[in-house]
């Protein structure tokens, strides 16, 4: 590493995040609303960031302005600090209780590009549910069948936010907030890689890894509403399809 390296950590620490993601400075600079000339003079220390701009970068790496501008960052332990987190935007009631914010479906786009910004989320519908306490919580909407028969599309899950990667729980259901978009998956976590793999319940669709870097936010399920309730018919095709199943394997056992 170079002494103007250390000396201007700012410059090093975007041209290393950058690529960390798989960027190049076109597509970064796509993201952030900016000219791939002016990400260029950035990382070659030709130009100081304006404050917005520097908060908007530190913004999408998940980062806070000190941690780009400070020192060199450690891009083989991201595991953020407690006292390092985003704030997340919020809202709360007339009791002054935060409430949840619910993201629908149709929100989830806007929900990407707005998720920090305070304007933004409170626009979005709120739901309060009293037995829910010490944390913040959100609500998403389940898209797709990739985690059936556990959820199905239409339910709404009830999440609360993972505010350190080290509390994650490995194969637990999460709401995982990427450049990729919103998923609900179980998580498994591989801390020397950096990488975390999500999982379907729905054994149709493959697991696949996402880096560290391109994580928004991530939000623990935990409790779902929905509209799809079984009826006893239901449940007896269920039982009579599982029997079926364990009849067939035992002749199967018999037979060598």
């Amino acid at each position: 590493m170079s002494k103007e390296a250390k000396d201007k950590p700012f410059h090093y620490n975007l041209r290393q995040l950058r690529k960390r993601a798989g960027l190049t400075q076109g597509a970064l600079a796509e993201k952030l609303n900016l000219k791939r000339a002016v990400i260029g003079a950035y990382e070659e220390g030709r130009a100081e960031p304006k404050i917005e701009n520097l908060i908007k970068i530190a913004s999408f790496f998940n980062k806070t302005v000190d941690e780009l501008v400070g020192s060199i960052i450690d891009l083989d332990n991201p595991t953020p600090k407690k006292d390092r987190l985003r704030i997340l935007a919020i809202t709360v009631n007339e009791k002054d209780r935060e409430n949840i914010e619910v993201v629908g479906a149709k929100a989830q786009a806007g929900y990407l590009a707005g998720y920090s910004d305070p304007e933004y989320i409170s626009s979005l519908p709120k739901m309060s549910i009293p037995y829910l306490k010490g944390g913040t919580y959100r609500a998403f909407e389940v898209e797709g069948d990739s985690m059936h028969p556990t959820l199905e599309p239409g339910d709404m899950v009830i999440c609360k936010f993972v505010e350190n990667y080290t509390w994650i729980q490995d194969h637990a259901m999460y709401v995982v907030v990427s450049d990729e978009g919103i998923v609900v998956k179980r998580i498994k976590m591989h801390k020397t890689q950096n990488l975390l793999e999500l999982i379907s319940d729905n054994k149709y669709y493959p697991p696949y890894k996402v880096h560290l870097e391109t994580i928004r936010e991530i939000w623990q399920v935990q409790s779902r509403m929905t509209s799809h309730i079984s009826s006893p018919d239901d449940l007896h095709k269920r039982l009579n399809k599982l029997e079926e199943l364990v009849w067939s394997l035992q002749e199967k056992l018999k037979k060598r």
